[in-house]
C-alpha cells in the first residue's frame, strides 16, 4: 500500500501578524513549501501533495515538522512545531490530521500580536491492487485486499486440497482475526503475515513462489486451484460459508512428522481432508 499525504487547508486565527505567509512541511525526506496570501480570520484551501509513502506495516509513523513564516520586506516572524504523524492502516481512509503553529511578533516591544495557524492534512490510501486474474505480488503483501491475502494463504497452504479443507483453513484464519483479545492481530494481513505462523510465507519455504505468484508455473491445474482459493476466500470473508471447524484457530497437516506440541485431545475439534483442526 502507498499513502498519499496532502496539505488540505490552513486556518488563520488570533491577532494579525501579516498576510504574506510561507508554510513549510517536512515528512521524512519530503518537503512542501507553500507561499500564500492569507487574511487573518480566514481559511484557505490548499490541496497540495506533500508526498507519497510506501507502507508495509499496520501503522505508519513519522516525525512531521511544520513551520509558518509571515514574510515582511524587513522583518519576518515565524513559529514551528514538530510532532509525530501516525496513520493507522486498518482505519478507514481518508484520514484527517490537524496541527497548530503559533506565530508571535518579535519586533514589537508592547502588545505583541500572536497568530494561530491551524494546518489540516489528509492521508489517502493508494492500493496497487493485484487482481484474481493478475495476482503477481507487488513486493508488499499489504497491497493485497483481504480476499487476495487470504487466497494467497490458502493457495500456499492447501491448494491441492478439496474445497471443504480450503474452507476450514480459511476459517482458522478468520477465527484468529475475530479473536476477542486480538491475540494474533486485528486484520487478515496481521494474522497471515505473522512471522513463521503460516509456513508458505517463509522466505525459505518451497511454497513461497506460489504465494508470490500463483501463476508462476503457467500450469492450468494451478490456475484452477488459484481461482478456487480466491472463491473460498471471498465466501469465508463474507460469511457465506459456515465454519466447519467449530471455532478452530490452529491446524496441521497429516503429512508432517507427528503432531505439534500444542495438538492435544483436549484441543482437537475435527479432521477435514489432510488437516487436523484445534482450538487453543
Amino acid at each position: 500500500m502507498k499513502i498519499k499525504l496532502k496539505l488540505k487547508s490552513v486556518s488563520y486565527t488570533g491577532k494579525s501578524v501579516g498576510r504574506d505567509i510561507l508554510i513549510e512541511i517536512k515528512v521524512l525526506d519530503r518537503t512542501l513549501p507553500v507561499d500564500k496570501r492569507i487574511k487573518p480570520g480566514s481559511t484557505v484551501e490548499i490541496d497540495k501533495e506533500i508526498g507519497t509513502f510506501s507502507v508495509d506495516q499496520e501503522i505508519f509513523e513519522a516525525i512531521i515538522e511544520l513551520r509558518v513564516t509571515e514574510k515582511d520586506f524587513i522583518f519576518s516572524d515565524s513559529g514551528k512545531t514538530s510532532q509525530t504523524l501516525r496513520i493507522e492502516i486498518s482505519k478507514a481512509f481518508p484520514q484527517q490530521f490537524e496541527y497548530q503553529v503559533i506565530v508571535q511578533e518579535r519586533r514589537a516591544v508592547f502588545w505583541k500580536s500572536t497568530a494561530i495557524f491551524k494546518i489540516f492534512l489528509e492521508a489517502e490510501a493508494e492500493y496497487i491492487d493485484p487482481t484474481v486474474d493478475n495476482p503477481k505480488w507487488t513486493g508488499n503483501f499489504r497491497d493485497d485486499s483481504p480476499e487476495m491475502i487470504l487466497a494467497r494463504a490458502l493457495f500456499g497452504e492447501a491448494r491441492s486440497a478439496l474445497n471443504a479443507a480450503k474452507t476450514a483453513v480459511a476459517w482458522v484464519i478468520r477465527n484468529r482475526v475475530e479473536h476477542p483479545r486480538h491475540r494474533w492481530g486485528k486484520t487478515y494481513h496481521d494474522v497471515i503475515l505473522q512471522k513463521e505462523h503460516f509456513s508458505a510465507f517463509n522466505q525459505s519455504d518451497p511454497n513461497r513462489p506460489f504465494v508470490e505468484n500463483p501463476f508462476h508455473t503457467e500450469n492450468e491445474i494451478d490456475k484452477k486451484a488459484w481461482l478456487s482459493c480466491y472463491e473460498v476466500a471471498n465466501l469465508v470473508i463474507k460469511g457465506e460459508d459456515p465454519d466447519p471447524t467449530g471455532g478452530a484457530n490452529h491446524y496441521y497437516s497429516d503429512s508432517r512428522y507427528g503432531p505439534p506440541f500444542w495438538a492435544t485431545k483436549a484441543t482437537f475439534k475435527v479432521k477435514i481432508g489432510p488437516f487436523y483442526f484445534h482450538e487453543l
